[in-house]
């Protein structure tokens, strides 16, 4: 039964004429030459777009029908089915459903095979019909009904089921389910590609997944689909169809300011609609029509397309009033852009009032349109009402008992907060604000958490960084009436709600599981989706592959996505707790890390760069402290882009003039970024003391070694072995957030054996094959793993052992993994970033290689190339290969931050091992062997590029 209603609930009588309709069956399903030329008359009318003469030949005909003695149910059935067709195009909602209704309850009287084609398109009619109102749960139950009778009358891979499966997915897409509406349209665009003379078919579902990407802001798929709908418009000889997709494709290209190559598109649609008078294919081309203008910044051409929107659909008899108020709604944009806010304020009146009146109180563009009238009555200076329409959009998002959880959209809800925390941070209302901004995070929180999908998450990075900046300017407002540390825990929290949260995921998943008391057959099934699909989705093809790779990697992706979201499923009905074990609480609380720090002696620096101001939350035994500099993101990423400038480049390499104005500009912003980041807590910072270093945005580049406490006098500028580096106060190491240190601090890992190095350009103490492609950069020292293997034992893996498959294979079972190759950081994209193993080959491997790994390691160093860089994302941070190797499973990483130099990083990992072997933690070993290369090298041959391109992330503990 369908879910609301019972629709199609059939009463005894019913059931008694069952059997007296199987006595008149052969009368019933007798074709008559004169009933199929009137029937074929009103398909005529609904194929040529005319459902008022469709549904006059209709009447006519079943008034000849029922005064037939007994009474033709199945012809009855067939009249009724098309009538209901055309009242469907007519937007005669209510009485196309009567007919379904009534078409299928006289067909379902008749027990015979030739009935079940008619009746799957009544269900299927039917379903599309409960979706335009919409009662999503009716329109799914009759969809699927209608699917599965196709799959038995066609077969499962027939076109008419890949046609039930796009209409399917329009449902998921109109319930905002895009990931399960993809890949529904994916399986379908596979199963009609099968069959030729399904180009129109191929179309609109390629079409459909266009816009579904460009929703999703996943670009690359959506120009991709766009073009093959592009192709098969052509090759479909349907200009009606070719023009929708035109128009499509022209507010894409708009979106990214090709406007030349946009305009084509428009002007090609444009001119197919000249020759259409049909109101409602009208209505279909001025709406994309108006988008198009407003992405080429043309808001007075977009209210003239806007203006024949609303003409085309009040043609229309009935009008379509959910149409009319999204026509009305993007009005409403097109004031606000022109800042005619009263006007924008009207026209979102407009909208809500209709919706109002069909949907009552509780519907999403209500939410919107509240929210967007609060914005109104800001601009237009009125902060009480603007107060009042956020409370009302609140409502209207079921969040009348205050309870986070109950909210029906949380992103929208999120929104709302967001703006109403601003009203009254400008009002000097800071209380109210922070609790707005609060209620902000923990509404995204609970859409985080709703999600499985990365990708999908990425999308929220910008409000995320909106929600922290804007909490912790509320937070230091109100610190600095008081120095309240409970201000200060606010802002610690804030900030690590926004910091790699996929990498804690990533982290927490294992946990979680155990602690649910999951099969372990399960989670490890969970773990190999998880990792195959953050794998794929990264999986970058050349230019110039042909379309169907991308498409098989397209539909294994939404295979894997489909597999992962029903296991999750599993565990949540079979063990209640893990849902919440993984996705609940997830952030260390500042009286936790209070602990940590007066056990271990650290410092914790937390940073966070917002537009105009750099935040700094120290954790420290005796407690937490908050700080705020009036340091501009745009200073910041400049002073450290001139910084790294002036010290990661070989002294070797630059003439002598080159040298002295790096140095000057070294000298000039070390001391700066100190005075910056160091200085405003020197007082927290314990002597001799430790300091993990929580980075925020382009910080996440810098080695805090090198930053100098002092302007060195003029007759010491070249004498780099004297310098007052930070390095020699205290020691640092580095981690991606609060939580993620505790958490790799107490991950637990098993391996097996010690030591494995790796080193592909060295064999038996020599230099081994030589690589084959250009290299701008230095290799490693040959020898470097020899040194190691025989100071701690263990396996090394030389020149041709040195093979990907090989190092697979083994890599999960050492405690220490010491890779001596080379690398490279790709800062635009992190597809392209990769380790070098058998060199012979050319064998790389690559980042999301490595985030497929399952690791059991204490530590994992990198002596290569770049292996702590990477671009810069909003949210998770600097996405390196490094990284990579902490999302597999290893405590702690040790990586570098440019092309580091074979000979003298040799010579630093030597002195690094032999401090761990002394019993020394990571970060003191690491600063140990810095100041024993200091001790050793003299002026220039202590420059910084030598010696501080080493970093030191996670899990500090000793080794030994």
């Amino acid at each position: 039964m369908p879910p609301e209603n019972n629709h199609f609930c059939i009463p005894l009588i019913v059931i008694s004429g069952f059997f007296l309709g199987a006595l008149f069956l052969p009368l019933s399903l007798t074709p008559n030459p004169d009933f199929v030329k009137k029937e074929a008359a009103i398909k005529q009318q609904i194929r040529e777009h005319r459902p008022d003469s469709a549904v006059v030949l209709a009447n006519a005909l079943l008034s000849e029908l029922r005064l037939q003695t007994p009474a033709p149910g199945f012809k009855i059935a067939r009249i009724l089915y098309l009538r209901g067709h055309a009242q469907r195009d007519r937007r005669q909602w209510g009485a196309a459903l009567t007919d379904f209704r009534e078409a299928a309850m006289l067909v379902e009287r008749i027990p015979a095979p030739a009935t079940d084609t008619l009746l799957a398109d009544i269900y299927l009619h039917a379903g599309l019909t409960y979706g335009q109102i919409p009662l999503f749960d009716s329109s799914e139950w009759y969809q699927r009904r209608s699917l599965g009778m196709r799959a038995r009358l066609y077969g499962a891979e027939s076109p008419e089921v890949a046609a039930a499966l796009n209409n399917l997915a329009g449902l998921y897409a109109g319930r905002s389910a895009v990931d399960s509406s993809t890949a529904i349209r994916l399986r379908a665009l596979r199963i009609a590609e099968k069959h030729p003379g399904q180009t129109n078919l191929c179309l609109r579902i390629c079409n459909n997944l266009a816009l579904l990407y460009q929703g999703a802001e996943d670009y690359e798929k959506a120009r991709l689909y766009y073009e093959r709908a592009e192709g098969y418009a052509h090759e479909s000889g349907a200009p009606e169809i070719q023009a929708v997709v035109d128009d499509n494709f022209s507010v894409f290209l708009s979106q990214f300011r090709q406007y030349a190559a946009a305009a084509v598109y428009a002007r090609r649609a444009d001119a197919y609609y000249r020759t259409v008078r049909d109101t409602p294919r009208l209505f279909d081309h001025f709406r994309p029509r108006a988008a198009y203008f407003r992405n080429c910044g043309n808001t007075d051409s977009a209210m003239i397309s806007n203006h024949l929107q609303l003409t085309a659909l009040q043609r229309q008899k009935p009008v379509n009033q959910t149409l009319l108020a999204h026509t009305w709604a993007e009005r409403a944009d097109d004031y606000w852009a022109l800042q005619q806010y009263d006007r924008c304020y009207e026209a979102w009146e407009q909208a809500i009032t209709i919706e109002r009146g069909i949907f009552g109180e509780q519907f999403s563009m209500l939410r919107i349109g509240y929210r967007r009238q609060g914005l109104c009555q800001k601009a237009l200076g009125n902060p009480d009402q603007a107060l009042a329409l956020f409370h009302k959009s609140l409502l209207s998002n079921n969040f009348g008992q205050k309870n986070i959880a109950a909210l029906v959209q949380p992103m929208e809800a999120c929104r709302t907060f967001l703006e109403a925390g601003k009203l009254c941070s400008e009002q000097n209302r800071l209380h109210e604000s922070l609790a707005f901004f609060q209620l902000a995070d923990s509404a995204l929180q609970l859409q985080r958490r709703r999600l499985s999908d990365p990708t999908s998450k990425e999308k929220f990075a910008t409000m995320a960084r909106d929600i922290c900046e804007n909490g912790l300017e509320a937070c230091w407002r109100l610190y600095q009436q008081g120095r309240d540390t409970a201000f200060a825990r606010a802002a610690l929290r804030f900030m690590e709600h926004t910091r790699s949260l996929e990498l804690l995921e990533a982290t927490r998943r294992l946990e979680a599981g155990v602690q649910a008391g999951i099969d372990p057959q399960w989670l490890m099934l969970e773990d190999s989706l998880q990792r195959e699909i953050s794998a794929l989705a990264q999986v970058d093809f050349p230019l110039d592959a042909p379309p169907q790779y991308r498409d098989a990697a397209n539909r294994r992706l939404f295979e894997l996505k489909a597999r992962y979201e029903q296991l999750l499923d599993d565990f949540k009905n079979t063990y209640k707790h893990y849902h919440d074990l993984q996705f609940g609480q997830a952030t260390v609380e500042a009286d936790v890390l209070v602990a940590y720090c007066q056990r271990s002696q650290r410092t914790i620096l937390n940073y966070f760069q917002g537009k105009t101001k750099l935040y700094i939350l120290t954790v420290h035994p005796g407690g937490t402290t908050f700080h705020a500099r009036d340091i501009s993101s745009s200073q910041m990423d400049e002073t450290v882009r001139h910084f790294r400038m002036s010290i990661s480049r070989s002294p070797a390499e630059v003439s002598e003039s080159e040298l002295m104005a790096h140095t000057e500009t070294y000298l000039q912003t070390g001391v700066q970024l100190h005075r910056w980041l160091l200085d405003p807590v020197r007082d927290l910072l314990l002597p001799e003391g430790r300091v993990v270093v929580i980075a925020d945005g382009s910080i996440g580049y810098l080695p805090f070694e090198t930053l100098l406490d002092s302007m060195p006098v003029p007759e010491k500028r070249l004498r780099y072995h004297v310098f007052p580096y930070s390095m020699r106060r205290y020691s640092f190491s580095y981690c991606f957030s609060a939580t993620l240190l505790r958490q790799m601090e107490d991950r637990n890992v098993h391996p097996s054996q010690g030591f494995l190095g790796v080193e592909p350009f060295q064999t038996n103490g020599k230099r081994g094959h030589t690589f084959r492609l250009p290299l701008l950069f230095h290799g490693p020292e040959p020898g470097e793993v020899d040194a190691l293997a025989q100071k701690l034992g263990g396996i090394k893996l030389l020149g041709e052992e040195a093979g990907k498959e090989q190092f697979l294979r083994v890599c999960g079972s050492y405690r220490i993994l010491h890779i001596a190759t080379h690398g490279f950081a790709d800062q635009a994209d992190t597809r392209r970033s990769w380790l070098m193993l058998l060199s012979v080959r050319g064998e790389m491997l690559r980042l999301w290689e490595i985030y497929a790994l399952r690791l059991q390691a204490e530590m994992v160093v990198l002596s290569a190339c770049e292996s702590g860089l990477g671009p810069l994302h909003q949210t998770e941070g600097v996405l390196s290969l490094g990284r990579g190797f902490a999302y597999a499973g290893a405590k702690s990483i040790v990586a570098t931050l440019w092309q580091v130099p074979a000979k003298q990083s040799s010579e630093l990992m030597r002195d690094f091992y032999d401090g761990l072997l002394d019993g020394k933690e990571k970060d003191r070993a690491l600063q140990h062997a810095q100041k024993q290369f200091l001790q050793t090298h003299k002026l220039m041959d202590a420059h910084p590029y030598y010696w501080a391109g080493y970093t030191v992330t996670g899990a500090v503990r000793n080794l030994f």
